[in-house]
């Protein structure tokens, strides 16, 4: 089993772009490996972190949405050592608004970077909204 964690209801300016483009309210995903105490560790790909990372994170239910998905978390972690300290994908992001945009191998996006933690095939198709999508129909709600 593996958990993904979204965010939600963000005020920052590039979360309320990515949730008027993508006409939702989800803005960052997260794989959540294990329960730390209060904090889960998390891992993705984020701007601000530079990339591919992981980092233990509280998980408050009014800003995250958490679903449980049958899913190998070994498989995860796997992923996780193979990729750590990749970039991130900002030109590829682009990619869903502009289509000649194809990004770059190596580097990642979070939605990109949770669904090939979760075992998904073409995970550059996941921008965070249909990612949400497809694990809200596949999962299980537990946040």
């Amino acid at each position: 089993m593996i958990r993904v964690a979204f965010r939600c209801g963000d005020t920052r300016i590039s979360a309320r772009f990515l949730h008027w483009w993508q006409r939702a309210d989800v803005s960052h995903c997260e794989a959540v490996l294990r329960q730390v105490d209060t904090a889960s560790d998390c891992a993705s790909a984020s701007l601000l972190d530079g990339g591919v990372r992981s980092k233990l994170m509280p998980l408050p239910a009014d800003r995250w949405r958490v679903y449980e998905l049958d899913a190998d978390a070994a498989k995860a972690l796997e992923w996780l050592d193979a990729h750590r300290g990749e970039g991130y994908d900002l030109l590829g992001l682009l990619g869903f608004a502009f289509r000649p945009f194809k990004g770059f191998f190596r580097l990642w996006w979070c939605s990109e970077a949770v669904a090939a933690m979760c075992g998904f095939a073409e995970p550059w198709r996941y921008d965070v909204a249909t990612l949400e999508s497809v694990c809200a129909r596949i999962g299980r709600r537990v946040q």
